[in-house]
């Protein structure tokens, strides 16, 4: 038995450790490489976390060794040296080791993951401006505002597509990081700046294929065109670096070339981002861009960004495309002169890595990696280049795929009906404010009152401090700051409504809880008791309380608010639903009595939150006929073709349900229309 005891253990040991070691990206191969680079850079303190793995690895190789010697023993009916305690002791050590470097490492990647570098380099405050490590995506502030329009529109599709009564899966707390790094990125209002910037190089004739961009000014050309007799249009327009305190930007147009060369590994990093940056730039135009070489994870999956194996794939996708499409071609290993040659004759253009030859051979545009930073080949100008990682890329991917999970129908839990003396209303269904029942606003001296009130009717199962203060600051804030916001919300709200009695509309306690007075509800809160009573009332009485609950629908749900937690909790897509489900709920009674005015109404304030949900679409479609207004109809349904021309993201496919609720309202009364039409 102890003989099995350990081989059982031994064998844990030999498979258990090179997992732990490689999740946490210390293979063999790689620490060998890391530390070689680590060390040429003087990044000591990851040169020695290196050779740790690098000994870890040594120390399995000695115990397999033992282990395998072990085993020869037995087999040769040997006794098995079961007290042996050196190899034991190794182990012991080795394994504490391993669990030491995978927190080590967890606490590494969790501090690089945060914006630690400011868009606008100031050479004044920063003593090395200039650096060879690619930048971190969230430095990028305009591939983060693609990758959040993106998560906009995959959300919205799914909001629109929901039945009454779903409810979509919460985001993971992955998710929730993620998805709040790139708000807090985005909140820099930069974005604007550089895109009207982008829209300058983009009319501009001839346009510069590199050129750089300070704030309130013009863009300059770094590197123009090789062949200014000839104007080409640009097919994308993305920044790739800062330097100096300016954006660089890249522009190309047919048969234009742009190559970077260096460490394979930075290389590598860099092209990502460029060619998920001009991916999502295209959304919307007819360019395509062609990725080959890349790894998936480091791909962000968008109808622009096609992916090839091979030089064989890439120009079947080349002639395929073709036709009426710009193609960008964008490969992270080096491509041979004659591929690119073929490729700029069919009207390509080309971003790729490539040998420091191709980088001295005069082509149109280079950047190369020097001791110091990127270069441009032409000018000599460093650069500090954007960058996106592996692991940066399965982020989004992993928030886009949770984002884009279809809602389900499922019974919801019923939370507690709001008093029906309640007093004081917080309004999220539109912009954000306070007022008491008479309609009076209430006004607060901190704008941070406002939305602590907001935080806390939204979370009343664990209203408590610390959690409030970490929703509200994205940084750390002293005590007093939080104390003189809770004492500005309870004075404001005490001032416009006296509470009769002792008790204080936000309690004072000497723990952590930070509990509301029931008697403060939202609009949100409202709706929901609306239609949870429907199932116990008559029609009459239900239709009653949902209209009342619907007219305090104004906008979206926080319209106006930058605060990040809805989005990332997900809240502003559960109030979204809400008012879906209530807007259908006293559409289809209204359509029951024949009241067509209220099914108009009833929908249009669902389509103030979300327009062009299909359920609406439909109740109105339906309403129309109902009049006998099949010019109504047609209306309706044109209506909802032409938003999904203009969605870029919804793939030009209009909706099945609509497609057969029209033909059945139209076919039986006016037969020589087609729906296509």
């Amino acid at each position: 038995m102890r003989r099995v005891v350990a081989i059982l253990g031994w064998l844990g040991f030999a498979v258990g450790l090179p997992i732990v070691l490689a999740s946490v990206g210390f293979s063999l191969s790689v620490s060998v490489q890391n530390a070689a680079r680590t060390l040429s850079s003087q990044n000591y303190e990851k040169f020695v976390l290196q050779c740790a793995a690098i000994a870890i690895w040594l120390t399995w190789g000695y115990a397999m060794f033992s282990f395998a010697h072990a085993m020869w023993r037995l087999r040769s009916g040997k006794p098995l040296p079961l007290r042996s305690g050196g190899v034991r002791r190794l182990i012991t050590i080795c394994v504490a080791a391993s669990w030491a470097m995978l927190i080590a490492s967890r606490a590494s990647a969790a501090s690089e993951s945060k914006p630690t570098i400011e868009l606008f380099v100031d050479e004044a405050k920063q003593e090395n401006p200039v650096t060879v490590l690619p930048l971190a995506l969230p430095t990028s502030v305009v591939a983060v505002a693609g990758v959040l329009q993106l998560v906009q529109r995959r959300r919205e599709g799914i909001e629109r597509r929901a039945e009454p009564h779903a409810h979509v899966q919460p985001l993971s707390m992955i998710a929730k990081t993620t998805l709040t790094e790139l708000q807090l990125a985005a909140s820099s209002n930069q974005a604007d700046g550089i895109r009207g910037a982008m829209r300058h190089i983009l009319l501009s004739e001839p346009s510069p294929v590199l050129a750089a961009w300070r704030p309130s000014s013009t863009p300059r050309t770094l590197v123009g065109s090789s062949d200014n007799r000839v104007c080409r249009k640009p097919y994308f327009c993305v920044p790739i670096g800062v330097s100096d305190g300016e954006v660089i930007m890249l522009s190309l147009g047919a048969s234009q070339t742009f190559f970077i060369e260096g460490d394979l590994q930075y290389t590598h990093v860099v092209l990502a981002h460029l060619v998920n940056s001009i991916a999502l730039e295209s959304l919307g135009s007819t360019t395509k861009v062609l990725a080959l070489g890349f790894k998936t994870a480091a791909l962000v999956r968008v109808p622009t960004l096609v992916v090839v194996d091979n030089s064989q794939q890439l120009f079947e996708a080349v002639r395929l495309h073709q036709s009426g499409d710009s193609v960008v071609v964008c490969s992270a290993d080096p491509l041979d002169r004659q591929v690119v040659d073929q490729l700029c004759n069919r009207g390509c253009s080309v971003v790729a890595a490539c040998d420091i030859d191709a980088v001295d051979s005069g082509r149109t545009a280079a950047i190369a990696q020097s001791p110091k930073g990127w270069a441009v080949s032409s000018t000599l100008q460093l650069i500090s280049m954007f960058g996106l990682t592996a692991q940066e890329g399965a982020a989004i991917n992993r928030l886009v795929s949770e984002v884009s999970r279809p809602a389900v129908v499922k019974k919801a839990v019923k939370s507690t009906a709001p008093p029906a003396n309640w007093q004081i209303i917080t309004r999220v269904l539109g912009p954000v404010e306070v007022t008491a029942r008479d309609g009076a606003v209430i006004r607060f001296e901190k704008s941070k009152s406002i939305e602590l009130l907001a935080w806390l009717t939204t979370h009343r199962a664990r209203p408590t401090r610390s959690a409030a203060r970490t929703a509200l600051w994205e940084v750390n804030v002293q005590d007093a700051t939080f104390t003189n916001v809770v004492s500005d919300a309870r004075r404001s709200l005490g001032r416009a409504v006296p509470l009769v009695g002792d008790g204080e509309w936000l309690s004072r306690t000497l723990t952590d809880a930070l509990p509301l007075h029931n008697a403060v509800t939202t609009d949100g809160e409202l709706l929901e008791s609306a239609i949870n009573s429907a199932d116990t009332q008559d029609d009459g009485a239900s239709l009653a309380s949902l209209h009342e609950a619907l007219g305090l629908v104004r906008d979206l749900p926080f319209s106006g608010a930058n605060y990040l937690w809805p989005d990332a909790e997900g809240i502003t897509t559960r109030l979204t639903l809400i008012v879906m489900t209530a807007a259908v709920m006293a559409a289809e009674l209204y359509l029951e009595r024949g009241d067509t005015d209220g099914v108009f109404w009833s929908t249009g304030q669902g389509l103030k939150v979300l327009p062009g949900h299909e359920e609406l679409l439909a109740l109105r479609m339906r309403a129309h006929a109902l009049k006998g207004d099949l010019a109504a109809v047609r209306a309706e349904w044109s209506s909802h073709q032409r938003a999904v021309a203009r969605d870029v993201w919804s793939g030009g496919a209009t909706s099945p349900k609509l497609d057969d609720l029209c033909r059945d309202l139209l076919q039986p009364r006016d037969r020589s229309h087609s729906v296509s039409e």
